[in-house]
């Protein structure tokens, strides 16, 4: 059986930052924030990190972020196009009061709010979306959906 969404996994250079933008800019909140471990199946230590989940509900779906000791890799985020995971969604209520309060702190808003029948999203075509991706402070993009 395939279930809904479990959860996702952003590396981030800082997490005290990271905490700043998702939990008190984005709203998320922190049931998680720990450094732990992590081991191979020999029992080998691969590598520490610290790490939070953040929830934006009760459901069980959550996202973490991570912060592995050691130096920071020299790579960026994906971007749309390139193979991998290359944004994060979520559906919001009032998407134009979010752009605004995201706008007022400085987040780099990667164009205006687009709006898009439900054929971009495998519903309806008389089902209206309104969609915007904005970037976290590592670069990552994120995007926030209102279905109307």
């Amino acid at each position: 059986m395939l279930g809904p969404f479990s959860h996702a996994c952003i590396q981030v250079s800082d997490v005290d930052a990271a905490l700043r933008f998702y939990r008190d800019l984005l709203g998320f909140t922190v049931s998680l924030d720990r450094v732990e471990t992590l081991e191979n199946d020999k029992g080998e230590v691969m590598f520490t990190r610290r790490v939070a989940y953040l929830r934006w509900d009760d459901s069980p779906s959550f996202i973490s972020i991570a912060r592995r000791d050691g130096p920071l890799p020299a790579n960026k985020p994906l971007r749309n196009g390139d193979n991998g995971l290359t944004h994060i969604s979520f559906w919001v209520d009032n998407i134009d009061e979010r752009y605004r309060h995201l706008t007022s702190h400085g987040v780099k808003v990667l164009g205006g709010i687009v709006e898009q029948d439900g054929l971009f999203y495998g519903l309806p075509q008389e089902r209206r979306i309104r969609t915007f991706l904005f970037n976290d402070p590592d670069g990552t993009v994120l995007q926030f959906d209102q279905l109307y």
